[in-house]
């Protein structure tokens, strides 16, 4: 039975995990960084835990000081939230191995569903049904890109497998415009801020493929072919062939006067002060 849940966020992440804790009767322990010391998080805990300065890096991504105050403040779980280190399986190792419940996924269903080309693989695997689409081509490969791009059709997206938020993918409508594309595809998340690229001896320009991991954690070690960036093909209809069947819904027929105004629910938590534990 689950007494007490660190969360390992902030902001509206960590306050809609408190209230649900709350509901359940389930103390819950905040974590902060110094211009985090009095947000409505930490104020709305039974526990506050100070793990670092201002920079992620230095505080809501460090694995140690998470673990750390999970100890000091008993508690039995930790709700990563999402972002941070929700999708980092080193994390739910160092969980496993403290004796602490992650609330979350396994590491292995990480592992396996971290990487775009291995989570496509192993759908197909398992008889799922996914778009057409080739995996695992360099992104200097043109020959087995424009083989495969004629098997699936245009238009087509070029997807670059270490983007993620949307950087490195293009949309291509016409042959002849794929190379271009795989390029840029390259070139935009090798040069993506958040990102910790690494380039082989010897490579030069866009086309040198970012090893990327969760930002503030070390890149995987090279290995043969580790600076190649691979593409993803994914077929997805043009944006104007969309088209509503009937009316579309009407996101604003909700009324939101005065009187029906949504409020947030940082207005319906209760302002405390919580118990700080000594500061990591």
């Amino acid at each position: 039975m689950i007494k007490r849940v660190l969360i390992a966020n902030r902001g509206e992440i960590a306050l809609r995990i408190q209230r649900t804790c709350r509901e359940l009767g389930i103390e819950t322990v905040a974590v902060y960084s110094d211009p985090d010391r009095n947000a409505l998080h930490v104020r709305n805990a039974d526990f506050a835990v100070r793990i670092g300065p201002g920079p992620a890096l230095e505080s809501y991504l460090v694995i140690d000081r998470i673990i750390e105050a999970a100890r000091q403040t008993g508690a039995d779980a930790i709700h990563p939230g999402y972002g941070f280190l929700s999708e980092n399986a080193r994390f739910v190792d160092a969980c496993e191995e403290a004796g602490i419940t992650f609330i979350g996924p396994t590491a292995d269903a990480m592992r396996a569903l971290g990487g775009k080309v291995s989570a496509r693989r192993l759908m197909e695997a398992a008889g799922v049904p996914i778009v057409p689409g080739a995996n695992d081509i360099s992104a200097d490969d043109f020959a087995t890109a424009e083989r495969e791009a004629a098997r699936i059709g245009f238009p087509l997206m070029v997807k670059a497998s270490a983007g993620g938020g949307g950087r490195g993918i293009r949309l291509v409508e016409r042959p002849e415009d794929l190379q271009a594309a795989m390029r840029a595809c390259a070139g935009r998340t090798a040069g993506s801020s958040g990102c910790r690229p690494r380039r082989s001896s010897g490579s030069s320009g866009s086309n040198a493929g970012p090893l990327i991991g969760q930002p503030g954690f070390p890149a995987p070690a090279k290995s043969k072919g580790a600076n190649r960036l691979r593409a993803l093909f994914a077929f997805l209809p043009k944006p104007h062939s969309i088209r509503w069947r009937g009316r579309p819904p009407d996101r604003d027929a909700r009324p939101c006067g005065p009187e029906q105004s949504r409020r947030s629910d940082r207005s319906r938590l209760r302002s405390r002060t919580p118990k700080s534990s000594e500061a990591l």
